[in-house]
């Protein structure tokens, strides 16, 4: 073997080398972007998840009187209650709206609460709802710290927070609620998560 062609399996030799040492920089440098990037969509996940009063919160007393029928906390005493937050502009609501309009949930000893934005927009999302509505300019959700919609409270006779939910579907409102009121635990934990993964809804 000559000189020249010893100097080009040389050459070739250190370029595979180079060649192969930049594509394991790139390789370890995409594992650690794909690593940052994992974590940033688990805190974005956790940043996006509903927040509100924590179960054990009594309610703060709170009115909202936006068409000439008061609704307070003393309306949430005496009896269990699911006090649920739609607004217009969630599209997920307007699907549940109109499951509740076709087949309003059994949740029997506790009421059903709708709370809706004090909107047109906010009336005609909840027009012919079976249950209870209430419009609000924002007292009822400053009440219960949520922002969120649709986002459900359950809420015992002393108007204390049992559980808070996001609801898919009225079934899911039945099932969430019978839980909440044999003391939640584990399996309001699992049905929760359940509820959340549901794909009938989406947030």
């Amino acid at each position: 073997m000559n000189t020249a062609w010893i100097a080009a399996f040389a050459v070739l030799s250190v370029a595979v080398l180079a060649l192969g040492l930049i594509v394991l920089g790139v390789l370890r440098q995409s594992v650690a972007a794909l690593g940052e990037a994992a974590a940033a969509l688990r805190s974005s996940v956790q940043a996006g998840e509903p927040k509100g009063l924590a179960a054990g919160t009594l309610v703060p007393d709170f009115a909202a009187d936006t068409t000439g029928t008061a609704f307070g906390l003393s309306d949430l005493r005496g009896r269990r209650s699911i006090v649920l937050f739609l607004s217009s502009g969630c599209s997920p609501c307007h699907t549940l709206a109109a499951e509740l309009r076709k087949s309003p949930p059994a949740i029997e000893p506790a009421q059903l609460v709708v709370v809706a934005d004090a909107s047109p927009q906010g009336e005609q999302l909840v027009e012919g709802l079976p249950v209870r509505v209430v419009f609000e300019h924002g007292e009822v959700s400053r009440a219960f710290e949520t922002a969120s919609t649709p986002h459900a409270f359950a809420v015992d006779e002393s108007g204390v927070v049992l559980g808070a939910f996001v609801p898919n579907t009225t079934r899911q409102l039945v099932e969430l609620s019978d839980l909440v009121w044999e003391g939640g635990g584990a399996d309001f934990e699992r049905v929760t998560r359940s509820a959340a993964d549901d794909p009938i809804l989406t947030r």
